[in-house]
C-alpha cells in the first residue's frame, strides 16, 4: 500500500489516475491486481472537506495498492501517472 499527496489537489489526482495504464481505478483496495483510488472522491466523499483534511485526506491524496504485476511495469506506470500531471 502506498499513499501519495499531489500538490495540485483534485485536478492533479484525477490527471494522475487517468495517466495510469496498469493500475485500475477502484473504490476500494485489496486484490491481486494493482489498484488506485482517490479517497476524497470515493471512500471519504460523504465526509465534509474540513474533517477530511484534518485527518490527512486531501483532494490530492491517492492510494495505490500494488499488485502482482512486474515490478518494472508498476514503477513505469507510476512514472507515467506523474508525467500526466500538469500542475
Amino acid at each position: 500500500m502506498l499513499s501519495i499527496n499531489l500538490k495540485g489537489g483534485a485536478k492533479a489526482a484525477l490527471e494522475f489516475v487517468k495517466g495510469l495504464k496498469i493500475f485500475a481505478y477502484a473504490v476500494s483496495l485489496g486484490a491481486v491486481e494493482s489498484l488506485a483510488t482517490i479517497p476524497a472522491k470515493t471512500t471519504h466523499l460523504c465526509v465534509d472537506q474540513k474533517t477530511r483534511e484534518s485527518v490527512g485526506v486531501t483532494e490530492g491524496l491517492i492510494r495505490l495498492s500494488v499488485g502482482i504485476e512486474d515490478y518494472d511495469d508498476i514503477l513505469n506506470d507510476i512514472k507515467e501517472g506523474l508525467d500526466a500531471v500538469s500542475c
